[in-house]
């Protein structure tokens, strides 16, 4: 009789406890189906811009530098200035040669076909050395292929520019984008085209700043050294990139921004 209660008493403790742990297992699956499906809230990014590097195309020693770090420049703005004395001597001297065979042509025209056709060559031949001689000159004076901000001046009166050496940096505002890394968490949830807002403490001013997504990257990378923090970048993330700003124009390259999305 006593060993029919004892069952009797553990029955409900044991459907109590399996109840307890029904109820642990629900509430747990519905958490995590609640945060896979919450929307990816935030998280930080590098702006970025196209930089070129300006060089000449001659070699030559500089004689004057027009433009300094920050400065706006537009296309065909003179930036720096070789010394093109030698050049101009060159092309003065070709200039004259050209004039003589033009002379010359003029005094065969009554000659033979043959001496016509001689003097006609030898003065195409003046006028191509011409050319190329005020090609050097022009060579002497770089000018700005881009419209930007100068970031870096490297050069200096007295110094030796040559052919591909870098003279100065110009950096295109027009080309920025923001770049950033975000976990497969949170890349499930993007899409390009989407829009998102951008703020800085680092800008001039609080004014938000909005843009799109560009791009998402479909393959896990370990996050680059370029990351917010060392937990960051032991992990495996995506690469995303957001372009076409608008808004607060005081965000420039290698600033931190907070993304919301």
């Amino acid at each position: 009789m006593a060993e029919r209660s004892s069952k009797h008493s553990i029955a409900p403790i044991v459907v109590l406890f399996l109840a307890i742990t029904a109820f642990g297992l629900l509430w747990w699956l519905l958490a995590a189906l609640t945060n896979a499906s919450s929307p990816a809230k935030a998280t930080w990014g590098t702006v970025e811009a196209d930089e070129y590097q300006i060089s000449a195309l001659a070699t030559g020693t500089v004689t004057e530098v027009f433009v300094a770090a920050g400065d706006q420049v537009k296309i065909g703005d003179t930036l720096v200035q070789l010394d093109d004395a030698a050049a101009k001597l060159v092309l003065e001297q070709a200039q004259q040669q050209v004039a003589a065979e033009k002379a010359n042509v003029e005094k065969e025209k009554n000659n033979s076909k043959a001496e016509r056709d001689m003097a006609a060559a030898k003065l195409k031949q003046a006028e191509a050395a011409a050319a190329y001689a005020q090609l050097q000159v022009d060579n002497m004076t770089i000018v700005s292929s881009v419209n930007g901000k100068v970031t870096a001046v490297l050069t200096n009166p007295g110094a030796v520019s040559t052919p591909g050496k870098a003279l100065l940096t110009v950096l295109d505002p027009s080309s920025t984008f923001v770049r950033a890394y975000v976990p497969q968490t949170m890349v499930e949830q993007l899409s390009v085209g989407q829009e998102v807002t951008l703020a800085s403490p680092y800008a001039q001013n609080s004014a938000k700043t909005y843009g799109r997504i560009s791009f998402v990257s479909a393959t896990a990378e370990f996050t680059p050294n370029t990351a917010q923090t060392i937990e960051q970048q032991a992990k495996l993330v995506y690469e995303i990139r957001i372009n076409q700003l608008k808004g607060n124009s005081s965000l420039n390259a290698g600033m931190s921004v907070e993304i919301k999305f």
